[in-house]
């Protein structure tokens, strides 16, 4: 009778030019693709190789008291590991390395084939420097569409129209060429665009047709250089509102694509979101329209997009869903009193957004209005929370909407805010600094990052808040245990699970945020604020496109997250039961922790942080 654990073969000499001997050349190639060891020398895996044993264990059967103790890999099938209290906290899977603690205790999950190696293995792995997970555009996944540039599409020649030319002409010409817009050429170089909506317009509006093309076109135009991402081209159209992009080469004009030539490609394209969501007139249709948006990220992400992306692009749709209410609100409400500006916080100003979004909403007013004026934005304010939470975007927990009084205010006010929260940084105004740090004009005249930038900027001047603020940053928990484990919750609801946006998008983006505010930047993305830091020396090269990149993949893992529980009927939620990712995913992540506590760790060196 086989016995349920038995050692396969036993150690094994390597000669002294490190040659790999033919009879384990197979173990080398299982440390090689073990993510553990991915970057270590293939000398030191081959000796890591000559002093492993292979072990069989029958399924459901502990470790045997020789190994259990010992590092090993996962050849086939996994481990169970328990705590002391014969709790769950952590799944082994093929393909992984797994060092254990005294109190722990693994058992088969299956029958298991797993390579045990000796104590130096566990000063070996994870010691390579950290990873750059993947290319973040041009990757083999990403589909044609999205990564072909912007001239594979586009209609070429562009068809032009002078300046002083009647707008019937400009008709005319449209007509005859089956064509939406034409270039506009005036006499100091700047092309213009004028469409068929700005001909219809004119029409509306009882203008005249003998009216020269250049009074109603619009200049200058809006264009991409050729070489643009499909992708790329249809997040301006999204973020600007337009349907017609010229595309640039050399200087020149040499196309236009257009919303239409866009939607060709994807049925489930965002534009079509966009159309519906500008043609809803209560806001029930602006609801219904969003329905379509889990299974437009979930196209978008099974055909390659990166998670960047997607956030970018959930973000611009709401940007249109705060348009879309505004001018409902405004039907029922009145008109405006004065300009204003919608202001947003959080992941929706960075353009990170996922399906599972609070409101973080404001209004900056101009100064000097009465206060009747001031009740009327009062008003609207409120309109607004109720319209936004009947569109799926839950209050925030904190009270940041525009329905409150301290997240509505004129310019000065804004300013005397914001120098408060950098001049004297308590805790509640850092609470207040690190929601609106993160800001943006969604919708309205008054643009909020042009209007605070200097106040903003003064924020590198003040020592005490930056130190405060790197403070905060730094003292994130990380889901990394002992030895490169997953950190879980112990118990309670969510026991076994750890919460992605917590452990892993928020210290990133308050790191970002950090090095963007010491530096004067006016970047708001997180990775554009890496990007920008990067170049500037604020952070190092590799380390920033490692947090990038774990950014993405952070993003990925909580957008899929949400689309499996939506797709089962489960409320949304940031809880990850590392168990349900992938063996891949689940080594990146811990890589991705391991930036993140090196970027911790320079912070608290630079700022003088007691550990």
């Amino acid at each position: 009778m086989v016995n349920s654990v038995e050692i396969v073969n036993t150690r094994r000499t390597v000669a002294a030019d490190h040659e790999v001997p033919e009879e384990f050349e197979d173990v080398v190639e299982v440390l090689e693709r073990c993510p553990a060891f991915a970057g270590v020398s293939r000398e030191l895996l081959t000796t890591l190789s000559s002093q492993s044993e292979i072990v069989y264990i029958g399924e459901g059967e502990p470790l045997p008291p020789r190994v259990s103790a010992r590092p090993l890999v996962i050849e086939r099938g996994a481990l169970l590991i328990r705590d002391e209290d014969g709790r769950t906290i952590d799944l082994v899977a093929e393909g992984e390395f797994h060092a254990p603690s005294p109190a722990e205790r693994a058992e088969a999950v299956g029958s298991v084939l797993a390579l045990v190696l000796t104590d130096d293995a566990i000063a070996s792995a994870w010691s390579a420097p950290p990873l750059r997970l993947w290319a973040r555009r041009g990757g083999a996944a990403v589909i044609d569409e999205q990564t072909a540039p912007v001239r594979t599409i586009m209609s070429a020649p562009p068809v032009t129209v002078a300046a002083q030319d009647s707008c019937r002409n400009a008709a005319e010409r449209m007509r005859s060429r089956r064509i939406s817009s034409l270039i506009v050429e005036r006499g100091d170089g700047q092309a213009g665009i004028v469409t068929d909506r700005d001909l219809r317009s004119l029409v509306a509006s009882g203008g005249s047709a003998t009216a020269p093309v250049s009074d109603i076109a619009s200049f200058p135009v809006r264009a991409v250089a050729s070489s643009t991402p499909v992708f790329e081209a249809l997040i301006v159209m999204l973020t600007d509102g337009i349907h017609h992009l010229a595309v640039r080469e050399g200087g020149r004009i040499v196309g236009v694509v257009t919303s239409s030539d866009l939607l060709a490609l994807n049925a489930r394209s965002p534009l079509h979101l966009r159309k519906a969501i500008d043609r809803a007139d209560t806001v029930d249709g602006v609801a219904a329209a969003l329905g379509g948006a889990a299974e437009m990220a979930g196209a978008l992400l099974a055909a390659g997009t990166t998670a960047t992306d997607v956030g970018r692009v959930i973000a611009a749709l709401t940007d249109r869903v705060d348009g879309r209410l505004l001018t409902l609100a405004q039907s029922e409400l009145g008109p405006a009193p004065s300009p204003y500006g919608w202001i947003v916080f959080g992941s929706q100003a960075r353009g990170e957004q996922t399906l599972h979004s609070d409101q973080d909403t404001g209004l900056v007013l101009p100064d000097g209005l009465s206060p009747a004026e001031r009740d009327w934005f009062g008003e609207l304010g409120r309109w607004m929370t109720e319209a936004l939470v009947r569109c799926g975007y839950f209050r925030c927990p904190g009270g940041v909407m525009a329905s409150e009084e301290e997240w509505r205010g004129d310019v000065a006010a804004w300013r005397r805010r914001f120098t408060q929260w950098i001049s004297t940084p308590t805790e509640i105004h850092l609470r207040g600094a690190e929601i609106a740090f993160d800001v943006r004009t969604a919708a309205g005249e008054l643009d909020a990052t042009a209007l605070l930038a200097d106040t903003i900027a003064a924020a590198a001047d003040h020592g005490v808040f930056l130190t405060r603020l790197a403070s905060e940053a730094v003292g994130h928990r990380l889901p990394l245990g002992f030895r490169g484990r997953f950190a879980v919750e112990r118990g309670g609801q969510h026991a076994g699970t750890f919460d992605v946006k917590r452990g892993a998008l928020v210290p990133i983006a308050d790191l970002a945020r950090l090095y963007t505010l010491a530096r004067r930047g006016m970047e708001v993305s997180t990775d554009d604020r890496l990007a920008a830091s990067a170049a500037a020396g604020a952070i190092s090269q590799d380390l920033a496109e490692t947090l990038r990149a774990g950014y993405d993949l952070a993003l990925r893992v909580r957008l899929e997250h949400h689309l499996r529980r939506r797709a089962d009927g489960l409320d949304l939620d940031n809880h990850i039961d590392p168990r349900d990712l992938p063996a891949l995913v689940r080594s990146q992540l811990r890589e991705v922790f391991k930036a993140t506590r090196t970027a911790q760790d320079t912070v608290r060196d630079r700022y003088r942080i007691q550990r």
